[in-house]
């Protein structure tokens, strides 16, 4: 049996009334009152660590504010404060402690970072399905992807 697991891309309705369609990574974790929760992520090969909004920290139970504070750079070169934190997640049947920053700011993307994910997994965006395959490392899928990369 396979570890590799596959996220069909996310849609987004903005206020302007336009529909994005993004590749989007589900993570499932456990909320202040023990219930478990997922949450929805743009995977952004850009970013080098996972972030998610402040208010997020306090539905998971965490003080944001006790975390180390970073200033964090994104498309409009303006910095943002955020707090970082490990955060045990599971994607796809993987349980991984990664860290994330809760930004100070309520508008900021859930966004799942290169930090670990691009490290435990070979990542494959197929645009035309619109979907993303996670390969464990190691795994016979992996390998494969490595084996047609390195024919290139």
């Amino acid at each position: 049996m396979s570890n590799a697991f596959l996220f069909d891309y996310g849609i987004s309705f903005k206020k302007s009334g336009v529909i994005e369609i993004f590749p989007a990574a589900e993570i499932r974790t456990i909320n202040r009152k023990g219930e478990p929760i997922s949450l929805f992520l743009l995977i952004d090969s850009g970013a080098s660590i996972s972030a998610l909004p402040k208010e997020d920290a306090f539905a998971l139970g965490i003080e944001a504010e006790n975390g180390t504070q970073v200033y964090v750079g994104g498309i409009s070169n303006e910095a943002v404060r955020g707090w970082q934190h490990n955060l045990k997640v599971n994607i796809g049947n993987q349980e991984i402690t990664a860290p994330f920053i809760f930004l100070d700011n309520s508008n900021a993307p859930r966004i799942l970072g290169r930090a670990i994910f691009f490290e435990k997994f070979s990542i494959l965006f197929e645009g035309k399905n619109r979907r993303t395959g996670f390969f464990p490392a190691n795994s016979k899928e992996a390998k494969a992807v490595k084996k047609i990369v390195d024919k290139i």
